[in-house]
């Protein structure tokens, strides 16, 4: 989405971000552009317009909605369903952005199709995409543009990333929207993650106690297992979503033939595959739970749509598409992002010299009652191994090897001896097991 697309100069830079960006639908603003053509909202004076083009051999757009400040869209792609689009150039009149609000919630109540909206909200927020003014004195920014998406759209194209383009021959920056995201930074493979949900399944008690030793070293064994239960997950649990998909398009099937003859085997064949499906929303619920994070909604209250919601949002907070230098320009490229943070830690852990030693000062906290100092210094014991376990969030983020503590507390009895093998050990000062310090982040030592 562009601003500002009247003279000679701005189609020049028009033309080579095209070329760079390929975009399938352009929306131009405040156009003050004076000739016929493509869907458009027309220039009041000096203010205002909105120009949209797109690709007729990969989309068809039908505008909806066209007023002064917005053209709302239903824009259709080969092969997929149709959804919103709206172009936005908000009126700088406080009143009249009320008037435009008001219009956008009148059509999102009409209306359930996912809802992309896009343009200059002419509302201020977070980091600037508006500058103007040559000089210090007479330099002004704020944000203005900025992309709003409904939790349909939000859900349906969960990938989806945005950029700022630099502001060329214009004073706004360029939004650049990709529903299905830009290339990542590197491809990884993504790491073991123990789901929840299996804990549901009517097999997975008699497979985990078919594959645990109780006499092997932890760590080791929950690696092998970890291996163990991707294959389980292939070949038994199967994917959640086909399943879902496969049970209800059964359903559908048997209750059109229930609709022409009765017969009591279907009747009960409904039943059975109605009972299969609950259970497969609740695995559904639990899963998105997990990946949710939210501490403060309770599972188990069938909102499956908020916690898949809360995951896409964690996820695009959490994706890192791009990184800035030191000369506040954005980078791209892996390596050099690499070497970006590589030199910014090892900066910021260097060596600055001896720091004056400053005195302690006493006094400070109160002394221990000899109970205390008893407490502290008194062996570990299995039950304190057992509360710290049991203490643990269930579906907090697990470590390097994938298990949250929902698998240890579900399985005590089973894995106890092991944790018990590590733990106390460790505790006793006997030595660390390898791998035990493993972690995501990892600090630098001081050069």
């Amino acid at each position: 989405m562009f601003k500002e697309a009247g003279n000679k100069e701005f189609l020049k830079v028009l033309r080579e971000v095209v070329r760079i960006n390929k975009p399938i639908v352009l929306a131009l603003m405040e156009t003050h552009m004076g000739y016929n053509g493509h869907t458009r909202i027309d220039a009041q004076g000096f203010s205002g317009g909105i120009w949209v083009y797109w690709k007729t051999k990969l989309v068809t757009v039908d505008p909806i909605e066209q007023r002064n400040q917005y053209i709302t869209m239903e824009i259709t792609k080969i092969g997929e369903e149709p959804r919103y689009f709206s172009a936005i150039y908000a009126s700088p009149d406080p009143s009249k952005r009320t008037e435009l609000w008001n219009e956008l919630a009148e059509f999102a109540n009409r209306n359930n199709k996912p809802w992309l909206l896009a343009g200059d909200f002419n509302e201020t927020r977070f980091t600037y995409t508006w500058a103007r003014g040559n000089s210090v004195e007479t330099r002004r920014s704020a944000r203005l543009d900025r992309a709003l998406c409904t939790g349909e759209w939000g859900m349906r194209f969960d990938k989806a990333q945005m950029r700022h383009l630099p502001a060329l021959q214009s004073d706004h920056c360029p939004i650049f929207i990709s529903p299905n995201g830009f290339v990542p930074l590197e491809a990884v493979n993504r790491p073991f993650r123990f789901q929840a949900a299996w804990l549901t399944h009517e097999k997975f008690s008699d497979f985990i106690h078919e594959k645990w030793d109780s006499t092997a070293p932890l760590v080791p064994k929950l690696k092998a297992l970890s291996s163990d239960l991707q294959l389980w997950n292939k070949e038994i649990f199967h994917n959640i979503f086909r399943e879902k998909r496969n049970l209800m398009a059964r359903i559908e099937g048997i209750k059109k033939k229930l609709s022409h003859k009765r017969n009591s085997g279907l009747i009960k064949l409904v039943a059975k595959l109605r009972r299969e499906l609950d259970t497969v929303l609740n695995q559904e619920e639990l899963m998105w739970y997990q990946k949710a994070r939210v501490d403060w909604l309770k599972h188990g209250d069938r909102n499956t749509t908020f916690f898949q919601m809360s995951t896409v949002v964690r996820r695009w907070k959490n994706n890192i598409v791009a990184i800035k230098n030191q000369e506040d320009q954005w980078v791209y490229d892996k390596d050099q992002v690499k070497g970006i943070v590589v030199d910014y830690f090892a900066n910021l852990f260097k060596d600055e010299g001896n720091e004056e030693e400053q005195d302690i000062p006493s006094g400070v906290s109160t002394e221990f009652e000899h109970s205390d100092w008893c407490n502290l210094v008194r062996p570990f014991t299995k039950c304190d191994i057992e509360l710290a376990v049991n203490s643990l969030g269930s579906l907090k983020a697990p470590g390097p090897d994938g298990f949250q503590a929902i698998f240890y507390q579900k399985n005590w009895e089973l894995v106890a001896p092991n944790v018990y093998a590590m733990a106390l050990p460790t505790l006793e000062g006997r030595g660390l097991p390898d791998t035990i310090n493993e972690t995501f982040l990892v600090l630098l030592i001081k050069l």
